[in-house]
């Protein structure tokens, strides 16, 4: 055999390792060359391209296989993503919890204005009109924070009053329960003051006593005299005690024209449970000094004030 032929021999196993030839092809090939009577085959043009067929089968699995390796990696990294985001809740769920957590209103939450109207609506029950003797209008002025609890006070007025009809102090003992109050004791009226059915103003002051003090002022003027008063009453755990009524105001300059008096005092140097001055100025002017005896407030002389009243 000729090196010719080695070589083509050699050649064609190449092609069958290849897959380029079939079997049958390789050995009609080489029974050719072995006996040069057949003629030469080549590789039918299928051939070559069904190996390039193959390889692109091959690669195309490659590439799904990959895809697939990237979709599922994110599925895993949004299936983590929902894990660790809590779920929202539905709208039913969320106002159960609001309702649940949220803490429920009471009346010492309120606005004042609105505690106030509470505690009136808690006292006179929508009738702040009451008859007795006298027919008296209550007007709630001042809502306490008092240290055992909720004090209402209330300035009355009388209906068609006389020149002697004095006005009226109402003071409600109160306890916030829930949305509104109950009242716990009431002084219907506490105190009386003033002339015309009225008295002439009311406010709260904490300098007297470790309990609020209720300064009521009240007075009048009779004839071209003018006088006015000053009472004070301490609002204490079992009720209201009157502590001292001292006179605050004396004109007659309506009376007389020939050297007309008028003196009006304040109330001065106050030491809680002790003590306190009423310091006079005008026409006259002194210091009246009143000290704690018991309940009561009285001139340290043991004698009453030089102060002009009606």
């Amino acid at each position: 055999m000729s090196d010719t032929h080695l070589t083509e021999l050699e050649r064609l196993a190449a092609l069958r390792r290849d897959g380029a030839l079939t079997e049958e092809e390789f050995q009609r090939e080489k029974a050719r060359l072995l006996h040069d009577g057949l003629p030469p085959v080549r590789p039918a043009p299928e051939t070559a391209p069904v190996r390039r067929r193959r390889g692109s089968f091959f690669g195309f699995l490659f590439s799904l296989f990959f895809i697939a390796l990237i979709l599922i990696a994110i599925w895993l990294f949004v299936k983590g993503r929902d894990i660790d985001t809590p779920a929202a809740p539905d709208s039913d769920t969320m106002s159960a919890s609001i309702s649940t957590s949220a803490p429920a209103a009471t009346v010492t939450t309120l606005s004042p204005d609105q505690q106030l109207r509470k505690a009136s609506e808690a006292a006179f029950k929508g009738q702040t009109t009451l008859r007795a003797s006298e027919n008296v209008t209550y007007t709630p002025k001042h809502l306490i924070a008092a240290p055992f609890g909720p004090v209402l006070i209330s300035e009355g007025k009388v209906d068609n009053p006389g020149h002697a009809s004095a006005g009226k102090i109402a003071v409600h003992y109160l306890k916030p329960e829930g949305d509104h109050f109950t009242v716990t004791k009431a002084f219907l009226p506490a105190l009386e003051s003033g002339s015309f059915g009225a008295v002439a103003g009311t406010q709260i002051r904490s300098e007297f006593a470790s309990n609020p003090t209720l300064e009521t002022d009240g007075g009048g003027t009779w004839q071209g005299y003018t006088c006015s008063w000053t009472t004070l009453t301490e609002l204490t755990p079992d009720g209201p005690v009157a502590r001292a009524t001292v006179p605050m105001v004396y004109s007659n300059s309506g009376a007389t024209d020939a050297n007309p008096v008028t003196i009006e005092g304040k109330i001065t140097k106050i030491v809680a449970n002790a003590s306190f001055d009423v310091t006079y100025g005008g026409t006259r002017s002194f210091v009246d000094h009143y000290v704690r005896k018991g309940e009561t407030y009285v001139l340290d002389t043991g004698r009453a004030s030089t102060m002009e009243t009606c």
